[in-house]
C-alpha cells in the first residue's frame, strides 16, 4: 500500500479504534479517524478485522491501486453509492423462433413470447446449467429503444446509453462514489429496475435514455424528475445546472414526471432520483455529439459534477 506522509513523518499504526455507542449500528469500527497506512497489520487495530471487512462496511480503503480516497482530514468515510440505470438494451427474454437444443430430446424447442432459459428448462425438466451448454449461441431479446433515421446513422438509444453508462461509472468511481449498476432489461421488465433500486437503496439513482421526435429539429438534453419527491427536484437542479455549463448540446431545462416508472416506488424520499435524456436521436448534430466520445464525455463530466454537487451539500 502507499502513503503519504503527513508533516514529514512517517504513518503511525493504528490505534485500536473504541466503538461508541451512536454509531455500532451503522459499522463494527465506530467512529474511525486515521491516516494512510502503508503496513497492512495496522488494520488489524480494527478489532482484528481484514481490509475486506472494511470494504464490506462501505468504507474507503486506500492502495497503490486507488481503490479508495481520503479527504484533506485524512478520514475514512461511509461511501456514497449512485445506481446508473442505462435505458433499454437486452432483457431476459430470449428471442422468438429459435430453434433450442433440449437435452435427451431429438426435436429442437421453437422458442416463443416470454421464454426464458428458466421457463425452458422447468417445462422440459432439464437441468438450467446443461440447457444453457447446450445452446451457447442462444440469443436475448432486446429493445433498442429510439432508433435514427438511416439517414442520421445506425446507433441506437440502447447501444449509446450503455456506452455512456460505462463511462459515466469510470469517471464517478474516479471521484470516489461507489456505483451500482442496474439490470439491462426490455420494457417487460421495468418492475425488475424498480425492484433492483429499492432492494439496493442508493444514495442517487440515475436513467440514462435518449429522445426522438418527428421533427429534426427538436434537439438538446433534458433531465426529467418526479417533483412529488424533494430530493428528486433538488438532484435534478444540481445536475441540470452543470449540464447547462456545457454548450455542446443544447439545455432543454428540467421537466416534471410523475409517471415514469423508473422514478416511482420511493416512498419514503430515501433515493435521490432523476431520468436524463441525453438528446435526440432524429437530431444529426445531437447524433453525432453522442457518438462523439470527447464531446459525450463532457456532457458526462457535467452530470458527475452535479453528482458530486449535490451529494456535499445534500448527503450527511
Amino acid at each position: 500500500m502507499e502513503v503519504k506522509k503527513i508533516s514529514g513523518q512517517a504513518p503511525q499504526a493504528l490505534p485500536q479504534a473504541t466503538p461508541k455507542k451512536e454509531t455500532t449500528q451503522e459499522s463494527l469500527f465506530g467512529d474511525i479517524k486515521t491516516k494512510k497506512v502503508t503496513d497492512p497489520r495496522a488494520f488489524k487495530a480494527l478489532k482484528g478485522e481484514k481490509t475486506e471487512t472494511l470494504k464490506q462496511y462501505g468504507y474507503y480503503v486506500v492502495d497503490k491501486n486507488n481503490n479508495g480516497i481520503y479527504d484533506e482530514g485524512d478520514e475514512l468515510h461511509k461511501q456514497i453509492t449512485v445506481m446508473l440505470d442505462a435505458g433499454h438494451g437486452s432483457g431476459k427474454h430470449l428471442q422468438q423462433g429459435q430453434k433450442f437444443s433440449i437435452p435427451g430430446q431429438k426435436e429442437p424447442y421453437v422458442t416463443v413470447k416470454n421464454d426464458t432459459l428458466e421457463s425452458i428448462a422447468k417445462k422440459h425438466n432439464v437441468d438450467l446449467a446443461k440447457l444453457q451448454k447446450a445452446n451457447a449461441a442462444a440469443k436475448a431479446s432486446r429493445d433498442p429503444g429510439a432508433i435514427p433515421p438511416k439517414s442520421i446513422g445506425t446507433h441506437d438509444e440502447a447501444y449509446l446509453t450503455g456506452l455512456a453508462r460505462s463511462e459515466l461509472r469510470e469517471i464517478l468511481e474516479q471521484k470516489g462514489f461507489k456505483v451500482i449498476d442496474n439490470v439491462r432489461t426490455d420494457r417487460a421488465n421495468l418492475k425488475d429496475r424498480q425492484r433492483v433500486k429499492l432492494n439496493a437503496k442508493p444514495n442517487m439513482f440515475i436513467s440514462l435514455h435518449c429522445d426522438s421526435s418527428d421533427k429534426s429539429n427538436a434537439s438538446g438534453e433534458t433531465v426529467l424528475y418526479n417533483p412529488a419527491a424533494s430530493k428528486d427536484k433538488k438532484f435534478a437542479e444540481a445536475v441540470n445546472k452543470e449540464l447547462q455549463s456545457d454548450t455542446t448540446i443544447k439545455n432543454r431545462a428540467m421537466q416534471k414526471r410523475e409517471n415514469l416508472c423508473v422514478l416511482k416506488g420511493d416512498q419514503n424520499d430515501d433515493i435521490a432520483e432523476i431520468l436524463v435524456e441525453m438528446g435526440f436521436l432524429s437530431n444529426k448534430a445531437d447524433y453525432d455529439n453522442l457518438n462523439n466520445k470527447e464531446s459525450r464525455k463532457k456532457q458526462l463530466d457535467a452530470i458527475a459534477k452535479g453528482v458530486e454537487n449535490y451529494s456535499k451539500k445534500e448527503i450527511k
